[in-house]
């Protein structure tokens, strides 16, 4: 337990230094990069699948988007819900994400 304080500690002072910083994306380095290429991470948990794909717009502007499947009804009918995150709302995204799991870890 002290091993997980301690790391979500430093993760915190971590979030704190790249809030203050004029530039958190220089920070993070490869954590945020949009590759050049589409690239794709699938997970499946609790009946639902998670889709994280990258990609480039028509205009060469870099994006995530996150997509959640899951069955719903006795009909089973496959809901799909999606969002875009643009590489320059990348790092205050990260950074909300981040300070949210250290949060929900602390409850």
């Amino acid at each position: 337990m002290a091993d997980l304080v301690s790391q979500s500690e430093r993760l915190y002072k971590g979030l704190l230094l790249l809030s203050e910083n004029e530039d958190p994306a220089a920070l993070l380095g490869d954590v945020i990069e949009i590759p050049q290429e589409k690239e794709s991470v699938t997970l499946r948990a609790r009946g639902r699948t998670y889709f994280l794909d990258t990609g480039k717009t028509k205009n060469d502007q870099g994006y995530l988007k996150i997509t959640e499947t899951h069955v719903e009804g006795e009909d089973k009918k496959q809901v799909r819900n999606s969002v875009i995150v643009f590489e320059d709302q990348l790092p205050e995204f990260y950074l909300a994400l981040s300070r949210l799991v250290v949060n929900l870890k602390k409850q």
